[in-house]
């Protein structure tokens, strides 16, 4: 697995500048994952058929069989796309077409292939931590940033070995700053170490992320990309020992916390990004659903 490739998918969603120093300076750790596919997953509509063809699993075997099927049903749609275009614009230009299609009622006469991604097989959906762009500007949670890591090798360590959300958020976040402390040495070594590094906003970032989250940070414990490389089946076995400290007082934790986090981030997303709510409204709605308080919601995003 190339951890560089997994730093480039996300800094190619975080980043809008074609830069690609621009786009490193923009990594951001990562503050929450999301099984990508227990998602509400319909699979796909064939426009022609109407006919909606949705994916059911139960084991992971399954799911690559269902997923690989429902390609191939895509693959077949979108052929059928190709070839009812290529035909309806047999033995026209493009200014052609363009000419035709502006006259009134032909807009739609040349509709172009509606052509759908296949599904992917190894994806993580997480989002990064919130940042303000200025010191004076607010957070906008309705500009969270829901990134998608598409990775087989990162995906069966953290779902296959690892199984557990919190210590899959420490092996991520170690995985990019392990590689990320390997660049900042390498500067430092031809003495081209500055601000100006394209690596210093996120070494800052990464390094205030293990600080916050109070978690001991220790390049020298274990080495996230051996593990990966050697396919540990108990990688949980050598994270252990980067784990949050352990608080003394106060009320007893909630068992099912994390699950209320989990599901509150789901429904997060579905109220702005599927049901188009402002972040505001979202988030009063959440505080009647959860009976938090809007500051304790307002904090479970961010994390």
């Amino acid at each position: 697995m190339e951890i560089y490739s997994i730093i480039k998918q996300l800094t190619n969603q975080l980043s809008d500048s074609p830069l690609e120093e621009e786009q490193i300076s923009e990594l951001l750790p990562i503050n929450f994952i999301y099984d990508f596919y227990k998602y509400p997953f319909p699979g796909f509509k064939d426009q022609q058929t109407g006919e909606e063809h949705s994916i059911k699993w139960k084991a992971e075997k399954e799911r690559l069989t269902e997923i690989n099927r429902v390609n191939k049903l895509i693959k077949t749609h979108n052929d059928r796309e190709n070839k009812r275009y290529t035909e309806l614009t047999k033995g026209l230009a493009d200014d052609d077409i363009f000419e035709i299609s502006r006259m009134p009622g032909n807009e739609d006469l040349y509709e172009e292939p509606n052509i759908i991604n296949p599904i992917p097989l190894w994806s993580i959906y997480c989002t990064p931590i919130l940042v303000r762009l200025a010191p004076d500007e607010a957070l906008q949670y309705h500009n969270v940033n829901f990134l998608k890591i598409d990775d087989e090798e990162l995906y069966k360590k953290l779902y296959c070995d690892i199984k557990d959300k919190d210590q899959s958020l420490l092996f991520i976040n170690q995985l990019i700053f392990d590689f990320i402390i390997k660049q900042v040495s390498e500067a430092k070594k031809h003495e081209i170490w500055d601000e100006q590094s394209i690596w210093f906003n996120p070494y800052r970032k990464f390094h205030e992320w293990f600080q916050l989250n109070n978690i001991e940070n220790d390049n020298n414990i274990h080495n996230t990309e051996q593990l990966i490389t050697n396919h540990d089946p108990q990688p949980e076995k050598h994270l252990k020992k980067i784990t949050k400290s352990n608080k003394q007082g106060g009320r007893p934790k909630d068992p099912d916390l994390p699950d209320k986090k989990n599901r509150l981030g789901k429904d997060y997303y579905r109220l702005t990004e599927k049901e188009g709510y402002k972040s505001i409204k979202a988030i009063k709605t959440l505080t009647k659903k959860y009976k938090w308080k809007k500051s304790t919601i307002e904090t479970y995003l961010k994390k």
